[in-house]
């Protein structure tokens, strides 16, 4: 089965967005089609979803390891002298907020977010290899 690498970047965008873990969403590998449930989508889901080996929930950011370890390993390829202090962001709560303000005020950001758009394809290209899906760009 072949899946569009965009469609799964905003699957996973959706369930990385709630961080009580109210979104979710789970892939079709039979048609490739992304179903969604949340508080902001009235969608209904395959009454199977759950028991069925042929959808796969998409996985957060989290899941992906692209939390807090990525805005690390960002800091230490393009700001390594400031690394101490966005560990110290990390420590505390509203750290993704004080990490772009300060990404802002260094000229960073826009690195950052292409850094970040590249890992996110990178890691779902993986996830998908494990499960044994092809990607296609759209």
């Amino acid at each position: 089965m072949e899946v569009s690498i965009d469609d799964l970047q905003l699957a996973v965008e959706f369930v990385s967005s709630c961080p009580s873990l109210e979104s979710e969403a789970f892939l079709d590998r039979k048609t490739g089609t992304i179903y969604y449930s949340g508080d902001c989508v009235d969608e209904d889901l395959p009454i199977d979803v759950y028991e069925n080996e042929r959808y796969l929930s998409v996985p957060s950011k989290q899941d992906l390891d692209l939390g807090r370890s990525l805005a690390l390993a960002f800091t230490a390829q393009q700001l390594p002298s400031d690394l101490d202090s966005v560990y110290e962001f990390f420590r505390r709560k509203g750290a993704y907020s004080k990490f772009k303000l300060f990404l802002e005020r260094t000229g960073s950001l826009e690195q950052w977010y292409a850094f970040e758009i590249e890992s996110v394809n990178t890691a779902i290209e993986h996830w998908c290899k494990e499960h044994n899906l092809m990607t296609r760009s759209t």
